[in-house]
């Protein structure tokens, strides 16, 4: 009896083991084993415990990019640094400028020029080692080949040149139009109609003079 139900357990088993290999095992005619065509997933093995767990590995992905997200250090731009500011005007995308103030945790208003001061995000801004002349409208940077410049030094005279006599003897055009538009705006603006009665019956009178019976 024992040797009996083991033989049919083992059958049992052995029975299974097939099955499952054979249900796994993709067909020559179509391509894909029997469980899928069927349940539309092959069916689960040991060899599947050897392969890396996709859900776990997603899990694991998100856990560490909230962990760098939440502990990324913020930018911090300090006054008076240099820095290229993006330009959504004109040729050049990125201009240098100066930090003049911070105006939010990651907004800084930016010095691009003389009376230009833009206010940029910290992800348009980028740190640069271009060296920005930050001055006054002003003032003026003094050259040092010519040295300070002497306010005493009256300026030059300036040169007028005296209009030709033959040039004022001709009068401009557009004086004699003015004159002449002077003198026929005094008259008629448009010529006068000769009005003529219309002839309804011109037409009707040579008929019957045509045709007239005698």
């Amino acid at each position: 009896m024992k040797c009996e139900k083991q033989s049919t357990s083992q059958l049992k088993t052995n029975m299974a083991k097939f099955l499952l290999a054979y249900r796994n095992t993709p067909h020559s005619t179509t391509g894909e084993s029997p469980s899928v065509l069927f349940l539309g997933r092959p069916l689960r093995t040991r060899l599947d415990l050897v392969k890396p767990d996709l859900q776990m590995k997603v899990m694991n992905r998100q856990i560490d990019r909230a962990w760098r997200k939440g502990h990324s250090p913020t930018r911090q731009l300090s006054i008076g640094q240099t820095v290229m500011a993006r330009n959504y005007s004109g040729k050049d995308k990125w201009l240098p400028g100066i930090v003049r103030a911070q105006t939010g945790p990651l907004s800084y208003e930016i010095k691009v020029g003389p009376n230009r001061i833009w206010r940029r995000h910290i992800d348009q801004l980028r740190a640069s080692s271009v060296k920005v002349n930050d001055q006054s409208d002003d003032t003026a940077e003094p050259h040092p080949e010519l040295g300070e410049t002497d306010q005493n030094i009256a300026p030059a005279e300036e040169i007028v040149a005296e209009p030709d006599i033959e040039l004022a003897t001709n009068p401009p055009v557009v004086q004699q139009e003015e004159a002449g538009r002077a003198t026929t705006g005094s008259g008629q603006r448009y010529p006068t109609r000769s009005h003529q009665p219309p002839e309804r019956y011109r037409f009707a009178t040579r008929i019957y003079y045509r045709f007239k019976p005698r």
